[in-house]
């Protein structure tokens, strides 16, 4: 199981949620909600928001989670993801809206907690005997 899959279990659990229930608050499939939580199948940058607004808490957080060398290049790819994503919003891309402040404050809090999940990674990882 990923780290990423038990933190998401975890939180679903301590919100007392089913996976049907989260999978009908999310809009996703509830297969592939066991698969991310199993560690099968990892989300998209949009599906851990949608999962984390469904769980009540920022997708940043389940960053944070990730502390193992294999996860490195997944918040690698994560990070990819959501600056591109962050870059279209900017430019007025879909979904934009009139809260333009709002939204920064909100994606400068996922920017931070993804960049301090991957710093710490990369710090275990370089230490002898690191997380492995």
């Amino acid at each position: 199981m990923s780290a990423l899959g038990q933190a998401i279990r975890a939180r679903r659990r301590e919100l007392d949620l089913t996976q049907a229930e989260l999978s009908k608050a999310t809009g996703l499939a509830g297969s592939h909600i066991c698969q991310i939580e199993t560690g099968k199948s990892m989300p998209s940058v949009e599906a851990l928001q949608v999962i984390a607004k469904a769980l009540n808490v920022p997708s940043g957080n389940f960053m944070a989670a990730m502390t193992s060398k294999s996860d490195a290049g997944l918040l690698d790819k994560f990070a990819g993801q959501a600056m591109q994503s962050l870059i279209l919003r900017l430019a007025g891309g879909p979904g934009i809206g009139n809260d333009h402040d709002g939204l920064l404050t909100h994606l400068a809090g996922e920017a931070f907690a993804m960049a301090k999940a991957m710093m710490k990674v990369r710090a275990e990882a370089a230490e002898p005997g690191g997380a492995a």
